[in-house]
């Protein structure tokens, strides 16, 4: 066990909640700890108004930050697809706060957010249709909106649906603009290029909602950060321990992640069913 364990703040994604890291956390090493955070608008927190920017969201999780910092231990935040963006600024923010940073499924451009253009999603943040499709759509086209989010054949876990389904219109339109604008503003790679604190980015070549051909590469003189190896991970497959077990063994040597400008890739295995080979 590390003498000095980190805590985990893990940051969930559009739509989601809290809950959607129940699988990652009983994988963790021993001594580490995490806490789930729901964003505002989100899961335990669907009364309050959602935040109108990425910025707005980090700055919201800085208390938490703050407090999880002053017992001593390093803390890394780990967000999945939105809330990777969330980590990435929290990172940029405060990095005398934040050891570390883990981006999983985080989008890369705004053209490479396929649902975002095409998709379920694009459907819904025109106004007026959108707003009625959202407010009659029954709990079954849910599932098939986040159907994409998943391996081919995987059935959607029902508390994805249903945090969806408790979500406002007003909250998940504003969080997909937000996500937007702040990738317009600079493309992950660009902001990965040159991290403030060590970064891991997951990604998964069955994501069917990110579009790695459009990927925002960083200039020539910079590090590109944006290397794939194969696996089988599907957008939502927030079953990464394995990777954040690799952060684990990262940390032991800071001066590998510098002289890889931040960036450490991780090759993950997944069985039949989507769960990580440990």
């Amino acid at each position: 066990m590390p003498r000095n364990p980190p805590i985990l703040l893990l940051v969930h994604g559009l739509g989601s909640s809290a809950r959607a890291f129940r699988r990652l956390v009983p994988e963790l090493p021993a001594g580490w700890s995490a806490t789930a955070i729901d964003l505002p608008g989100y899961g335990s927190r669907t009364g309050e108004p959602g935040e109108v920017s990425i910025g707005a969201m980090a700055e919201r999780l800085l208390p938490a930050v703050r407090d999880a910092h002053a017992t001593g231990r390093p803390v890394v935040a780990c967000g999945h697809s939105m809330g990777g963006c969330v980590a990435v600024e929290l990172g940029d923010r405060a990095p005398e706060l934040v050891a570390a940073v883990v981006a999983i499924a985080a989008p890369l451009t705004v053209e490479g957010r396929r649902t975002a253009a095409t998709g379920s999603e694009g459907l819904i943040r025109r106004p007026g249709i959108g707003r009625i499709a959202w407010h009659l759509a029954p709990r079954r086209a849910l599932r098939r909106g986040l159907r994409s989010a998943f391996a081919p054949g995987f059935a959607v876990p029902e508390l994805f649906a249903a945090d969806l389904a408790r979500c406002s219109w007003r909250t998940f339109t504003t969080s997909t603009a937000a996500i937007d604008a702040w990738l317009a503003e600079q493309p992950m790679a660009f902001r990965l290029a040159e991290p403030r604190v060590p970064t891991v980015y997951l990604h998964g070549p069955q994501d069917l909602r990110l579009d790695p051909r459009r990927s925002g590469r960083a200039p020539r003189d910079r590090a590109d950060p944006h290397r794939h190896r194969r696996g089988r991970r599907a957008h939502a497959d927030l079953g990464a321990a394995s990777g954040v077990r690799g952060l684990a063994r990262e940390r032991a040597r800071p001066a590998r992640i510098g002289r890889r400008a931040g960036l450490s890739t991780v090759q993950l295995r997944c069985d039949a069913h989507g769960a990580p080979v440990i």
